[in-house]
């Protein structure tokens, strides 16, 4: 994801809280609708009419009422975790296709999943029971024992619900299991299948796969807790281990970024002897995150359709890093 799609998928997490409606364009945004976009900076987002123009184009990447009735008419599992994946909170078809989503497919982890990550979202609006996502949560658990995500999950659950010490208790509780499996890979993949199936530009479907960050909402758990009065060492410590797992993962650059500010704050509350090295290596880190996107930023108007949809499927199957890598490898150094 360049530097646009660093936004856009930033701005997803506001987006999600919008219907599903079309404003301007009044069709699924195409390649060239986008193009201003792929190449406005950070700091453009300040003038005037450029977030607005965003949002715009963030709620036309959403599917219609019209798109998510023809992918539940189709009845087909992967299609509708992609479609739920995606869905907005205020959308009147998401809980319906959320818990039409867990009766289709009720063993499989990547459901449990999304069900987890769009739960979380619609637990303002009191479309999602505790009990409810608990259940799920549990079930999950079960399936996937050694799998850590469940219970960062509950832990973003209890933060949201101002429930410290038991978003703490859970926060322990991952880091005593060893796995970190989000499924957010798998669950991109079934966006893109989604847009396809609905017709989307194949540039349009592999953006709307980029905006959704469900790895990206474990680490408000930990950003909470630490700025939680009762928060100590412990819950610290927790708060490494959760971000060297999103560091780790390397599937999106916003989830490795998090993991990073997550760790330099949790070494920050609590300094220690040998956190000056580590703060070090972080701080290098994002730099050369900076550098990339300044560079992908600076090659993405010299760069066609064809190639960025082969690239952004290179970030949907890999490291999103390597894949800019390979692109400013090949299209050389912008600044000559």
């Amino acid at each position: 994801m360049n530097r646009a799609l660093l936004m856009i998928a930033a701005a997803a997490l506001v987006a999600f809280s919008l219907s599903a409606c079309r404003t301007a364009p009044s069709h699924a945004p195409t390649f060239n609708d986008l193009r201003d976009l792929i190449t406005m900076r950070t700091e453009q987002l300040a003038e005037p009419g450029k977030m607005e123009k965003l949002m715009e184009l963030l709620r036309a990447m959403q599917f219609t009422p019209v798109e998510l009735r023809r992918i539940q008419d189709s009845g087909d599992v992967r299609l509708l975790m992609g479609a739920v994946a995606v869905s907005g909170a205020d959308d009147p078809l998401a809980p319906e296709l959320l818990r039409l989503v867990l009766s289709r497919a009720p063993d499989d982890p990547a459901a449990l999943a999304v069900f987890a990550y769009r739960a979380i979202l619609f637990q303002q609006q009191g479309k999602t029971s505790e009990p409810e996502f608990l259940a799920v949560l549990n079930h999950w658990r079960k399936l996937e024992p050694e799998n850590s995500v469940p219970y960062y999950a509950e832990a973003v659950w209890r933060v949201r619900g101002d429930k410290f010490d038991e978003a703490a208790l859970a926060l322990a509780e991952a880091s005593r299991r060893p796995k970190f499996d989000s499924h957010c890979a798998a669950l991109r993949l079934d966006v893109v299948a989604a847009g396809d199936f609905v017709g989307y530009p194949k540039f349009t479907a592999r953006c709307l796969a980029l905006t959704f960050l469900g790895e990206t909402q474990l680490g408000i758990a930990g950003r909470h807790c630490l700025r939680w009065e009762g928060a100590n060492e412990q819950v610290a410590r927790d708060c490494i281990v959760l971000g060297n797992r999103l560091e780790a993962e390397r599937e999106l650059m916003v989830g490795e970024l998090m993991g990073l500010a997550l760790q330099s704050a949790a070494m920050k509350k609590f300094p220690q002897s040998g956190n000056t090295a580590e703060l070090k290596r972080i701080e290098e880190r994002q730099k050369q995150f900076r550098e990339i996107l300044d560079r992908i930023s600076d090659l993405s108007s010299r760069v066609s359709e064809k190639r960025f949809v082969a690239f952004q499927d290179e970030e949907l199957v890999g490291s999103e890093v390597a894949a800019e890598e390979k692109l400013i490898a090949e299209y050389g150094d912008s600044s000559k």
